[in-house]
């Protein structure tokens, strides 16, 4: 039964692979094929850069989502986010 989940999975992924660059937004680096950790490094290595240069405030956020999802209230950490001032577009649901 194992068996057959795994293949039912990668029939599945390999029909929605070609979707893939349609649904997922342009800074997503994790898990498509031809983008690298090293260019999303570069990106925000980029981002400092420039805020430098024009001397423009940057706040940087980087957010390790792994398992965190089983440990924290949604509703909590939507009600720090507009603590902090981020906008509703930032924290739709």
């Amino acid at each position: 039964m194992n068996t057959d989940y795994k293949i039912l999975t990668r029939i599945i992924a390999g029909r929605l692979r070609q979707f893939l660059a349609d649904m997922i937004h342009p800074n997503q680096y994790c898990g498509i094929p031809g983008k690298s950790v090293f260019e999303a490094v570069a990106a925000v290595r980029d981002a400092i850069a420039q805020a430098e240069i024009f001397q423009k405030p940057l706040c940087a956020l980087s957010i390790d989502f792994s398992a965190a999802f089983d440990k924290i209230s949604h509703d909590y950490l939507y009600m720090v986010l507009e603590a902090h001032g981020l906008s509703a577009c930032f924290r739709q649901k």
